[in-house]
């Protein structure tokens, strides 16, 4: 590999001189002149001439519990294929190579892969399971096809699996963990990855309700879980009316100042999205007419705030940007 993936002999490579060599058609977001500094001080300072052993035990002690807490929230999945490799190479080096955490990591890096005539690739997530599954049920509703007799056996293994990935507890530790409220939530993929998503729990909840409340379908997401979903939704707004992703916004913009992936922008916080946002302001609507006294002040609020925020991210074209499929038509 070394000999393939490299230009010169490995052994003669100054890697530490190619720390900030990329190449311009990657180089979508620079490191900014603050991260530059600070990494040379880091380098150059701070670890050879400061830095103590007794530091550098407790920062990686408390890392690897984070790593831990991380593989024990999300069945050593990860949230992606970004950490879920570098935490399993933590686990090598602090358990062995003979672990029980090596092993189930080497288990679930699987469900990221796969093959096509390209050869061996990497999905961004394990997965759009949850997320399809929603709108399937959804389009078959709208299209007047669910009381067929041809769709119902589909739909219900579809609600069936809905049921399944609905999340049902908040993660051990999670404020010490840095994690959003998940109880209630469903995933973008499975229960298993473990992250509560806005949209994907909006979806998945009017899907829910949806086909509930047709004849003959079994009721198998109860009142409470759909009560869970939407404590979960309201604990996601951002000051602005806005609704993010995964958890509201938490620090400030300045943080892109550290961003130091170089191939991405805006992601060192969560950012408001039309997307998003619109699909909670569904989900709050339908669920209102679903259950109309639960929090019913507190959505009303949320949908208020919701709409001024949406109305604000307008375009003067009348157009919506969105952040995944094809920008503005999905926005």
């Amino acid at each position: 590999l070394q000999k393939e993936l490299f230009t010169q002999d490995y052994p003669s490579i100054n890697f530490a001189a190619h720390r900030n060599s990329i190449s311009d058609r990657d180089n979508y977001h620079p490191k900014s002149f603050i991260l530059k500094g600070i990494n040379w001080a880091l380098v150059n300072v701070w670890n050879p001439y400061l830095r103590s052993d007794n530091l550098v035990k407790s920062a990686e002690d408390w890392t690897f519990h984070l790593i831990q807490r991380e593989d024990e929230n999300t069945n050593f999945q990860g949230l992606g294929p970004v950490n879920a490799p570098m935490n399993l190479l933590a686990c090598y080096v602090h358990d062995g190579p003979d672990s029980y955490s090596v092993k189930r990591h080497r288990e679930r890096l699987h469900d990221f892969l796969w093959m096509k005539n390209e050869g061996m690739l990497m999905n961004g997530t394990n997965g759009v399971q949850t997320w399809d599954t929603s709108f399937l049920i959804q389009a078959v509703i709208e299209a007047g096809l669910a009381e067929e007799p041809g769709w119902r056996s589909m739909l219900t293994k579809a609600l069936g699996f809905l049921d399944d990935q609905q999340i049902r507890e908040d993660c051990k530790d999670q404020e010490a963990c840095y994690r959003q409220r998940r109880k209630g939530a469903w995933a973008f993929s499975t229960r298993d990855q473990g992250y509560t998503v806005s949209d994907c729990t909006s979806e998945a909840m009017k899907a829910v309700i949806m086909l509930q409340s047709l004849p003959g379908y079994p009721q198998l997401v109860s009142d409470d879980r759909i009560r869970d979903a939407i404590d979960t939704l309201l604990t996601m707004q951002n000051p602005s009316g806005g609704f993010a992703s995964y958890e509201p916004t938490r620090g400030s913009e300045y943080m892109e100042y550290l961003n130091a992936a170089e191939v991405f922008g805006r992601i060192m916080v969560e950012y408001d999205y039309p997307e998003c946002t619109t699909a909670v302001v569904t989900a709050l609507s339908l669920f209102s007419q679903h259950d109309p006294t639960y929090r019913k002040a507190e959505i009303v609020k949320a949908k208020e705030g919701a709409l001024k925020y949406i109305r604000k991210a307008q375009r003067s074209d009348g157009s919506w940007y969105g952040s995944w499929g094809i920008c503005f038509t999905y926005a």
